[in-house]
């Protein structure tokens, strides 16, 4: 079983300080994305990556789906150079394995077998999002190999202060990976089935690149689709209203409860999101 969660922490905390030249060697730690100006956090973000951003996740904390009473304690790292991130990374102290999509249930059960303490942990990561992407976040004009090495070394530092039993970075990019191992990570693989569009100029040339019965399938499937009337709509973030959010909400239930799966999000989550962050 997971320990007892301590009580609520004073927040901000500085982890390192005055002893790295280069930086101020100033590295934070926010128990909240409201300690963290929004658009210093998102000048470290690659454009390509809307649920880095902080109004992403910050709307998992004031949800209330990200939060100490539901397992994820934010700890997120923050370097700072005379005031200004510089670089950061989203971090969570977890008392339990839900919500990751990497499933490491068989070391939790050997830590008890063995009668260590598994949980808590600490992890690098964006919650129930499988999506690869970076993880040690660094503005573009400062040095990222110094940047990430230092927030690097601040987790590490973390993880005792915190008396985590080990540190986890999920769904990482390569460069992150050479970071993380330049300081004594082991990397974990996995695999993910991912479509791609092999320059496909229209749908009759993508079904025409399955076998027979893949094709045969899908086109029965689409059949099915119009002699049920079935249409659809395609909404930017500008035009979707509270109502298409609240249904997009009652699809992602339905699913949860097809499935038997844990609800972890809430509407006040996807409300929120549409709310601040229309353009992504």
């Amino acid at each position: 079983m997971p320990p007892e969660r301590p009580k609520e922490r004073k927040s901000p905390r500085i982890l390192i300080a005055d002893d790295n030249k280069d930086f101020g060697g100033r590295v934070t730690i926010h128990h909240s994305f409201n300690e963290i100006i929004a658009n210093d956090w998102n000048a470290l973000i690659p454009p390509d990556s809307p649920i880095l951003r902080h109004e992403f996740l910050s709307a998992f904390e004031t949800s209330g789906c990200v939060i100490q009473d539901t397992g994820w304690e934010p700890h997120h790292l923050g370097l700072y150079d005379a005031g200004k991130l510089v670089a950061a990374a989203p971090c969570y102290l977890k008392y339990h394995s839900y919500g990751e999509y990497i499933f490491d249930w068989d070391w939790a059960r050997a830590y008890q077998r063995a009668g260590i303490a598994y949980y808590p942990k600490l992890l690098l990561a964006i919650p129930f999002t499988p999506i690869s992407g970076k993880r040690l976040l660094t503005h573009p004009n400062v040095d990222r190999q110094l940047a990430g090495s230092v927030i690097s070394a601040a987790v590490l530092q973390l993880a005792e202060d915190t008396s985590a039993s080990s540190i986890h970075s999920l769904f990482t990019t390569p460069d992150d990976n050479e970071l993380l191992k330049a300081v004594g990570f082991i990397q974990r693989r996995g695999n993910q089935f991912h479509w791609e569009n092999h320059d496909y100029e229209n749908f009759t040339d993508f079904v025409s690149a399955l076998n027979s019965k893949r094709r045969k399938n899908i086109l029965r499937e689409r059949r099915t689709i119009e002699r049920n009337h079935i249409s659809f709509r395609w909404l930017s973030g500008h035009s979707a209203t509270t109502r298409d959010w609240s249904f997009f909400y009652s699809c992602y239930q339905a699913t949860i409860e097809e499935h038997s799966a844990i609800p972890y999000l809430n509407e006040s989550f996807f409300q929120l999101i549409g709310e601040t962050m229309p353009d992504h």
